[in-house]
């Protein structure tokens, strides 16, 4: 196999690896990694972060694919729906695995991973994006997320429930509430009645 059919083999993956070249190419590990050097100096992938390479430029489409289970949620997820015309400067990515490096930086984006309890790990779908699949969070739930972990202040939250009042389901913003915690449902009902 030659470089250039590697390649388009590679763009079949939003993320890759050393092992996923060893096994398109057939070859040993170390040969695979000299291969993966090679295009890397040739500017024709870009390493994610340790172990993790991309033949894309595009953040969004690489973020729900760094680590797994995981899905884009918070601002940037808000702003996908279009609930937001606040522009995110994070990439916030809900996991339920832990991970040395919570933040890493791809293409001058930040891409910020938060650990959430397998319980809490519900309510986002797989989405075609640019002929990827890309996981994100539902409408009620990047907002539930967004205010559970801190990365939006109650006021904020109130604002986009005020904006988007048509958009979003109430009752399904109150049923998520309630299966992270009855001290949070109690929080989020107050937001929702005030």
């Amino acid at each position: 196999m030659n470089r250039m059919e590697l390649v388009e083999k590679l763009k079949e993956y939003a993320v890759f690896s050393a092992l996923d070249v060893e096994k398109i190419l057939c070859k040993s590990r170390q040969y695979a990694y000299l291969f993966i050097q090679r295009l890397k100096i040739g500017g024709i992938i870009h390493e994610i972060e340790k172990g993790r390479y991309t033949c894309y430029t595009d953040p969004f489409l690489i973020a729900s694919r760094i680590v797994w289970p995981s899905y884009i949620s918070g601002w940037a997820a808000l702003q996908y729906h279009h609930l937001t015309e606040q522009l995110a400067s994070t990439i916030e990515v809900a996991t339920t695995r832990s991970r040395k490096q919570r933040k890493i930086e791809f293409m001058n984006v930040r891409i910020e991973f938060s650990r959430l309890n397998p319980l809490h790990f519900f309510g986002y779908e797989k989405l075609e994006y640019k002929n990827h699949q890309i996981f994100m969070a539902n409408k009620e739930k990047a907002l539930i997320d967004a205010l559970f972990l801190g990365h939006i202040s109650p006021i904020e939250f109130k604002e986009i429930l005020k904006i988007n009042k048509n958009k979003i389901s109430i009752r399904r913003l109150k049923s998520y509430s309630k299966r992270i915690s009855k001290l949070f449902y109690s929080k989020v009902e107050l937001l929702v009645i005030a």
